[in-house]
């Protein structure tokens, strides 16, 4: 049974349940329930079934998100449906209001959509994105632009972002600020407007399930909230409301986003984590401490760290192997640490695991091995024969399928390893340090399959690794973990090009190395000598900049010489750092001036003398 039709049948339970006996002497006459446009006909239906079943309820319909704040405030409304908790916090600090949040309803999806365009590369530069001018909706709709990779925000900003935060924005893409009730009409002018599905399903101007990306899921503080007074929390009107209204909101198949169109469109967060922490029994320190992470459905996402940091405990707590302390996983829409035994089991059969060890059984043969778990759960010979034979072909062992594990190479067992997860058509792949026993030929042989995996049969993957390189070749995203906690997240492009923690900087090292010891000690701020050289670092950030030493030496005049070059290309970006020193009548203001369009970051080091 679908989420919706679910909750249809809870509404029909759940109004037989609605007292028809007066409420309370200090809660009478009307429940007046303050909403907007969008919300307004689910609502409808629910206050006329309401009303049968002895409850008295007046909507109130409002035309901005404001007014209703006032209202309640006021008194000339019990109740507030749309609030959302950024919203709730900013209202009662600009307008001085005491209200509080009185339940959770639902998260409300938001999304990219165009009427221009099929994905979001083909937005072109110079184009336009249309956000929401409110400061909380508008900081969200920049946090989808980034996202999307069209912007990059300053570190930290958050649900805070303005405009002003974007420190990169490679497209050079004009963002303009309106009216939430009207990013849907802007659909026509725009390349790309944040949309909200209830409000496109009024409109009518798009399909609320074609969004190039979606967002929303992951951010629980976007909860939809019943806002009241301070003190009211005890009116029983609003105890009997309150399902009823929570099963209206619960999005219709065949209006705005089912379960299955979020679930499956690309962009959608297939794995949310949530304040994930986690301690050993006897131990004072947390393994995991408040980790946050939203992966999406297809995606290939890198979970690296030194040894000790909580890679692998992270991964084991993905599918329960190891128990959280605190938080919740939520995997494919399924709260996963409220799975009994029985539950867990099944649910494991949709994710694949592949360890650093291979874990095979010696008396077996390959094909038994990788047999043995279809066997296990019942699946008749014939489908283990072609499933088996399916696998042994795309791991590349069907000459190997009666050898022993004692009879192969590391590379083939981690091969048997690989085919062995996929025997239940996971959609999730789990991989713990899958690669770090192999030599480096067989690493890029196994990451060429898991890549080749990936792309074929839409699975996502988890990897967790201590080698960059691993995460540099194979993965979309990268999460660094350090002592237990999340310390750097982002596209590995930019994590790569652009680390902000000392931890990240000597995982990637060499790549971000300190000045050769022939320049260092030759190294001042200021010009020595009248033939003192201008030392500069040219940075690639994946943010446009191409390295070019030829457009460089057309540009500048006089030598220039190379110290070293680390340039890397990351998801089709270049990435790295170009040391220079530059011929000697150059003066550090008009270089940066003049140079300033050659790389994504230019940095002026000082003066060598004698080099």
């Amino acid at each position: 049974m679908t989420r919706s039709k679910t909750l249809r049948a809870a509404l029909g339970g759940l109004l037989l349940t609605l007292s028809a006996a007066a409420t309370a002497a200090n809660y009478s006459g009307p429940l007046k329930v303050g909403t907007t446009a969008a919300f307004a006909p689910p609502l409808e239906t629910a206050v006329a079934e309401a009303k049968k079943q002895g409850l008295d309820v007046e909507l109130v319909e409002f035309t901005d998100w404001t007014a209703p704040n006032v209202s309640v405030e006021n008194g000339d409304i019990d109740v507030n449906l749309f609030q959302h908790k950024p919203f709730l916090e900013n209202a009662n600090q600009s307008g001085g209001f005491h209200l509080v949040a009185y339940a959770p309803a639902i998260i409300n999806n938001i999304g990219l959509y165009s009427k221009k365009h099929s994905a979001i590369d083909q937005v072109p530069e110079g184009g336009t994105g249309a956000i929401a001018n409110d400061p909380i909706n508008g900081a969200r709709g920049l946090l989808l632009l980034q996202k999307a990779g069209l912007i990059t925000l300053k570190p930290g900003v958050g649900l805070k972002a303005t405009v002003d935060d974007i420190v990169s924005n490679p497209k050079k893409l004009k963002i303009i600020e309106v009216e939430a009730v009207q990013l849907s009409r802007s659909l026509e002018e725009v390349d790309l407007a944040q949309g909200y599905p209830h409000y496109l399903r009024l409109a009518k101007t798009i399909d609320p399930n074609k969004a190039l990306l979606f967002d929303g899921l992951e951010h629980p503080e976007y909860v939809i909230q019943f806002v009241i007074r301070q003190g009211h929390q005890d009116d029983p009107r609003l105890a009997k409301l309150e399902p009823v209204i929570m099963v209206s909101l619960s999005i219709p198949e065949t209006s705005a986003l089912s379960d299955a169109a979020t679930r499956h469109t690309s962009g959608a967060s297939h794995v949310i984590i949530e304040a994930l922490s986690k301690r050993y029994p006897g131990q004072s320190v947390d393994a995991l401490r408040n980790i946050n992470l939203g992966i999406h459905r297809g995606e290939i996402f890198g979970i690296i760290g030194r040894s000790g940091a909580g890679k692998s405990t992270l991964i084991r707590c993905l599918n329960r192997l190891e128990e959280p302390t605190a938080g919740r996983i939520v995997i494919d829409g399924t709260d996963i640490s409220a799975l009994n035994a029985r539950q867990l089991v099944e649910w494991r059969r949709s994710t694949g695991m592949i360890f650093q060890h291979f874990n095979l059984l010696s008396a077996k043969t390959v094909r038994q091995n990788i047999e043995l778990p279809l066997k296990v759960a019942g699946v008749p010979a014939a489908v283990r024969a072609r499933k088996v034979d399916e696998l042994l072909a795309l791991v590349g062992l069907e000459a190997r399928q009666h050898a022993w594990p004692a009879q192969l190479s590391g590379g083939q067992k981690q091969r048997v390893g690989i085919a062995r997860a996929l025997v239940h058509d996971p959609e999730l792949l789990l991989c713990d340090e899958a690669t770090s026993a192999l030599d480096p030929e067989t690493t890029r042989s196994i990451l060429a399959l898991l890549k080749k995996i990936n792309q074929q049969r839409h699975i996502t993957i988890v990897l967790i690794t201590h080698e960059m390189d691993v995460v540099h070749d194979l993965c979309h995203n990268v999460a660094v973990i350090d002592q237990g906690e999340i310390i750097e997240c982002g596209p590995v492009w930019q994590v790569y090009s652009d680390p902000q923690q000392e931890t990240t900087r000597q995982l990637l090292n060499p790549n971000h190395q300190a000045l050769p010891e022939s320049v260092g000690t030759r190294l001042t701020v200021h010009r020595q000598h009248h033939q003192s050289r201008l030392l500069v670092r040219l940075r690639y950030t994946g943010q446009g900049a191409q390295p070019d030493i030829g457009a460089l030496s057309a540009e500048i005049a006089g030598e220039i010489t190379l110290i070293y070059s680390a340039i890397e290309w990351v998801d089709s970006k270049p990435t790295g750092q170009l040391l220079l020193l530059l011929d000697a009548r150059h003066e550090a203001q008009s270089v940066t001036t003049q140079l300033a369009h050659i790389a994504d970051r230019l940095e002026v080091l000082g003066y060598v003398t004698g080099y």
